[in-house]
């Protein structure tokens, strides 16, 4: 991605990304930082298309996202230097055969001198797969009573954190009542004579 930045009249800024390889993609959103930025409109740059779906030659500049609000107001620091991602289903159209992002950025505020966004990544549309924790995953598949209770419910090693969060809490209860356990026959120990307790040594409150 190729980025481009130009001084526009202040308040305002305009930043160009260009997609680079493949030369045109379609737009499944768009990820950034922010410093001191408090709106962006987006405009991307199609392939024109006819009534029947077709490219046709030539391309258009087309507004995706108008004036969309990242700092809830822009004279406080309030969301200031956020990361924000903008996905596809907040803009006002899919952007499709996307070739280049123009982002103008728009800072009402003088308090803050200067303004920008940062560390700029164009998502695709591409769903993306769920991440797991494996080495919580093994932990907990090392563990016996885990192994006999997964082949039992049929739970698989991609588990949801929820269900996992419900393991480490049996997990922990088990712990709890066995050192309960511990603790209580230790303290009754010492009253054992032979198997049985020996009632005159036994005190009562």
């Amino acid at each position: 991605m190729l980025l481009t930045s130009r001084a526009g009249k202040e308040p305002e800024q305009l930043l160009e990304c260009s997609v680079g390889q493949p030369s045109e993609i379609k737009l499944g959103g768009i990820r950034f930082k922010n410093y001191y930025t408090g709106f962006v409109t987006m405009k991307v740059k199609v392939k024109t298309e006819d009534d029947t779906g077709n490219h046709k030659d030539g391309c258009s500049w087309k507004t995706c996202l108008h004036q969309y609000q990242l700092m809830p107001n822009s004279h406080c620091e309030t969301a200031s230097q956020d990361y924000f991602t903008i996905r596809q289903n907040e803009m006002l159209f899919p952007p499709m055969n996307v070739m280049m992002v123009k982002l103008i950025l728009q800072q009402p505020s003088p308090v803050w001198i200067t303004f920008k966004v940062e560390e700029i990544a164009l998502l695709s549309d591409r769903p993306q797969e769920k991440e797991s924790n494996p080495s919580v995953l093994d932990w907990l598949h090392e563990q016996g009573d885990y192994v006999a209770e997964e082949e039992s419910s049929g739970i698989q090693r991609d588990s949801s954190s929820r269900q996992i969060s419900e393991h480490m809490h049996k997990l922990w209860a088990l712990t709890e009542t066995i050192q309960i356990n511990q603790q209580t026959q230790s303290s009754l120990g010492r009253f054992d004579v032979d198997g049985s307790y020996e009632i005159n040594l036994l005190s009562y409150t």
